[in-house]
């Protein structure tokens, strides 16, 4: 995400006020460039991976880029509480998100038309759907079915049985499932995908 000088839209008190709340929240001004990440929206950002901070990266510019047009075709809230909020779910390997965005009104940021403010809450331990496997990971339908047996325990040669194909195929898609999700066994595949017992 850019950034620019957060001291100019924020003042050091208000600066203050967002970091004492130890919530993961960045500000941007009113045309979507960011102003300001709490120390803990960063240390949020450091613990996940590389893909996940790409990911969540991306969905809270995708979220300040949603507010931004808002902001031009509504112009900043009224000073009387009625403001925009959006709201988007999240899902990474480790954890869901929640992101709930605001239009912030000029009276918050005087002289900048308006601001956005986002903040990250994190709602519960990860669940990929199908559509993750494969955007994130890159996983192919069979990897996908692959990959849902791998974290019910099944052996290669169990799988190769449950779809009909040979023992060697069956263990082929095991090692590029286990490479891709970048894990080494089967119950770390079942970690990943938090599909036991369906």
């Amino acid at each position: 995400m850019a950034s620019a000088s957060g001291p100019n839209l924020l003042s050091d008190r208000q600066l203050q006020l967002l970091d004492a709340l130890e919530r993961p929240i960045v500000v941007a001004d009113a045309g979507g460039c960011v102003a300001y990440r709490t120390p803990a929206l960063q240390r949020c950002l450091r613990q996940g991976s590389r893909a996940e901070r790409t990911r969540l990266e991306g969905e809270l510019e995708r979220l300040i880029g949603r507010l931004v047009a808002r902001l031009q075709t509504w112009g900043p809230p009224s000073p009387d509480g009625r403001q925009s909020v959006l709201t988007r779910e999240v899902g990474t390997v480790h954890a869901t998100y929640r992101l709930r965005g605001v239009l912030l009104p000029s009276q918050v940021v005087p002289g900048n038309g308006g601001g956005i403010l986002v903040e990250m809450e994190r709602t519960g331990t990860g669940t990929l759907r199908e559509d993750d496997l494969r955007t994130q990971f890159g996983l192919t339908a069979r990897q996908i079915e692959v990959s849902r047996l791998l974290a019910r325990g099944m052996s290669a040669a169990s799988i190769a049985e449950r779809l009909g194909i040979s023992m060697r195929t069956a263990e082929h898609h095991a090692e590029h499932v286990l490479r891709k999700l970048g894990v080494n066994s089967r119950s770390a595949v079942a970690a990943l995908l938090r599909v036991a017992g369906s």
